[in-house]
C-alpha cells in the first residue's frame, strides 16, 4: 500500500519545521501513486496555486525536484512524497495490512476502517470483515455524534444523496441535510446493512430500502422496512424470498408494489398488507380522496429491429384505464385509453390515444457509418399521444367534456388545455429499419391554449400559441403565456418564432402584465 502525503513548512531563520500534514490518497500499485503525485505537481505549476486545509497557497519552483514548491507570500514550502505503508493504526496498535487487496484503507477509528477498490468504498472491522459492502461513492471517519451519544460516520451514495451509519453498519437513516435537530432526531431508525444497499428517508414508519443484488435477474430492487418492529413486510415474501417490491414511496398511506417476474402492480397499505392485488399493468400513486387509476389488460409489443440480434425492445401497449380505492373497490371501470392521476378530485381521461417509441440516447459502437451495433432498452422510450382528453370525478362521472388535444393535471383549481394541437415524431425508422439516432423526441405543436376551471368553464379564452405555468413549487403563483407565432422546425427541434406578445397571467387567469416581443425572437417547443 502507498500514500501521498502533503506537508507544509515554514522556511526562515534557517529553520523548517512542519505545521501541517496531510493524506492526499492511498494507492494499492506504486506506479497509480507515482502517476497521481505528478498529475498534482503538473496541475499546481500550471496554476501556480495549491489548497492547503482550505486555504490557497501561490507557489514558485524551490528546485526542479516535483515534490517541492516555494510559497511566495508565506516563506512556505509544500512537500508531497509517496509513503509505502505495512501498517495502519488502531490507536497505540499497529495492524498489518499488506495481505490485504484494497486499493487504499484508512487508518481504525472505533475499530473500523474505510477501505476503496475500483473507486467504490467500504468499511472493514480489526478482523478485516467487510460490514458495509463496496457500494458507495465516498465513506468518512467515524466521530462521536453529540445528538445520539454514539460513533457514526457519514455515507455519500451519490451527490444527492447522503446517509449515517453506526458501528454495526447499520443505517442511521437520514437522507439529506435536515434544517434542525429535531429533523435530524426524527429521522434515526436502525436499518440492517446485511441486505439493504440503501435506505430512504420516508414521511412514515415504513423506511424503502435498496436491496443488495436481490436476484440474476436484475442488480437491484427496492422493499419496505419497518423501523418499529425491525422487519419486512412478510406481505412481499414468498417461500422465504422477496417476490413483491417497493415501485414508490409511500403517498397518502399507500405505496405501489410490483412483481418483477411478471410486471404486474398492486399497492401496500400503512400496515404492510397487501390491499391492491398484484394484478395491474399500471397503477399511479392514490391521490388525496384515496383513489388511483389503473390499467389493465395491456398486451405486450416487441418492436423487432433489422438485423435483429440488435435489439428487441419490449414494452405494454393498449389495454383500459379505470380508478380504484384504497380498500380494492373499482370506482371506474377500465374504459378509457389513458389516465392521469388525480388532482383537485379530478383525472384527465383521454379516448383514442396509443402509445409510440422514439429512440432518445445515440448508439453507443457502428458496424458501419449507419448501422447501430449497440442499442440499449434504456435508450427507448415509450410516449402517449394522440386522441382526445376530458376529466371525471372519482365515481366516473364525466364533468368536463372529451373535446380536448391536450390538458394539464388540474393545479390550484385550473386546467391548461389546448384545442387544435397534434404530436409529431414516435416510431420513426430509416432504411435499416432502425429508430434514428438523431429522432428528435415527440413534440406537441399548433392549436390554441386557454385555462378551464373544475366545471370546465373556460376562464382564459383559447388565444394563447404557448401556456405554462412559469415555476415548479407545489404551490405555482403565475403562468406565462404567447399569443401570436409560428411554429417552425430548425435541426430537429421545434420553436414558436416573432410571438406578438408575452403575456403573464395569475392562478386565476387575470393578466397581470403583458410585454411586446419584437422581432426575431424564437421560443422552443
Amino acid at each position: 500500500m502507498y500514500r501521498i502525503y502533503k506537508e507544509l513548512s515554514p522556511k526562515g531563520d534557517g529553520q523548517e519545521y512542519s505545521v501541517i500534514k496531510e493524506l492526499v490518497g492511498s494507492y494499492s500499485v506504486y506506479y497509480d501513486a507515482e502517476e497521481k503525485l505528478l498529475s498534482i505537481y503538473e496541475d499546481t505549476c500550471n496554476n501556480r496555486h495549491a489548497t492547503i486545509s482550505g486555504t490557497t497557497i501561490d507557489f514558485q519552483f524551490e528546485s526542479w525536484d516535483y515534490r517541492f514548491l516555494k510559497d511566495l507570500y508565506y516563506n512556505c514550502i509544500v512537500h508531497y512524497w509517496i509513503e509505502e505503508i505495512h501498517f495502519v493504526n488502531n490507536g497505540a496498535e499497529k495492524i498489518d495490512i499488506s495481505g490485504l487487496d484494497y486499493d487504499s484503507i484508512d487508518d481504525f477509528f472505533f475499530g473500523r476502517s474505510v477501505v476503496a477498490k475500483k473507486g467504490k468504498y467500504g468499511l472493514i472491522d480489526v478482523n478485516f470483515n467487510l460490514i458495509l459492502g463496496l457500494y458507495y461513492k465516498r465513506i468518512t471517519r467515524f466521530m462521536i455524534e453529540p445528538n445520539i451519544h454514539e460513533p457514526i460516520c457519514l455515507v455519500i451514495y451519490s451527490d444527492d444523496e447522503v446517509g449515517y451509519v453506526d458501528l454495526n453498519g447499520q443505517f442511521v437513516v437520514v437522507i439529506g441535510n435536515p434544517k434542525t435537530e429535531e429533523a435530524w432526531l426524527s429521522s434515526i431508525g436502525r436499518i440492517p446493512s446485511k441486505n439493504v444497499m440503501w435506505a430512504y428517508k420516508s414521511e412514515c414508519k415504513w423506511v424503502r430500502v435498496e436491496l443488495k443484488s436481490p436476484s440474476w435477474e436484475y442488480e437491484s430492487a427496492y422493499s419496505f422496512y419497518n423501523v418499529e418492529t425491525q422487519s419486512f413486510p412478510s406481505s412481499l415474501y414468498q417461500g422465504g424470498k422477496h417476490i413483491l417490491f417497493a415501485k414508490s414511496n409511500y403517498v397518502n398511506g399507500m405505496a405501489i408494489i410490483q412483481n418483477h417476474f411478471t410486471g404486474k402492480v398492486g399497492a401496500i397499505n400503512m400496515s404492510g398488507l397487501i390491499s391492491i392485488p398484484v394484478i395491474y399493468d399500471e397503477l399511479s400513486i392514490f391521490a388525496d380522496n384515496g383513489v388511483a387509476v389503473f390499467c389493465e389488460d395491456a398486451k405486450e409489443v416487441v418492436e423487432h429491429f433489422t438485423p435483429a440480434r440488435y435489439l428487441n425492445f419490449r414494452y405494454k401497449k393498449g389495454g383500459k384505464w379505470g380508478a380504484i380505492d384504497v380498500n380494492g373497490e373499482i370506482r371506474i371501470p377500465a374504459q378509457y385509453d389513458y389516465a392521469y392521476a388525480f388532482s383537485d378530485e379530478l383525472a384527465a381521461v383521454n379516448l383514442g390515444g396509443e402509445y409510440y417509441v422514439y429512440l432518445s440516447q445515440e448508439p453507443s459502437f457502428y458496424l458501419d457509418s449507419f448501422i447501430p451495433q449497440d442499442i440499449r432498452e434504456d435508450s427507448f422510450t415509450r410516449w402517449f399521444m394522440g386522441g382526445k382528453w376530458g376529466f371525471v370525478d372519482e365515481n366516473g362521472n364525466e364533468c368536463i367534456p372529451i373535446q380536448y388535444d391536450k390538458v394539464s393535471r388540474f393545479r390550484n383549481g385550473i386546467s391548461i388545455v389546448n384545442k387544435g394541437g397534434r404530436w409529431i415524431g414516435g416510431s420513426l425508422r430509416n432504411r435499416y429499419d432502425l429508430p434514428k439516432y438523431s429522432q428528435q423526441m415527440p413534440a406537441f405543436i399548433e392549436g390554441k391554449y386557454g385555462i378551464i376551471n373544475q366545471k370546465g368553464e373556460l376562464i382564459v379564452p383559447l388565444i394563447y400559441t404557448s401556456l405554462s405555468w412559469d415555476d415548479n413549487t407545489p404551490n405555482p403563483t403565475y403562468l406565462r403565456g404567447l399569443i401570436g407565432g409560428e411554429y417552425i422546425e430548425e435541426d430537429e427541434h421545434y420553436y414558436i418564432v416573432d410571438p406578438e406578445k408575452e403575456v403573464y397571467l395569475s392562478p386565476d387567469g387575470k393578466v397581470i402584465e403583458e410585454f411586446p416581443c419584437g422581432e426575431n425572437i424564437r421560443w422552443p417547443v
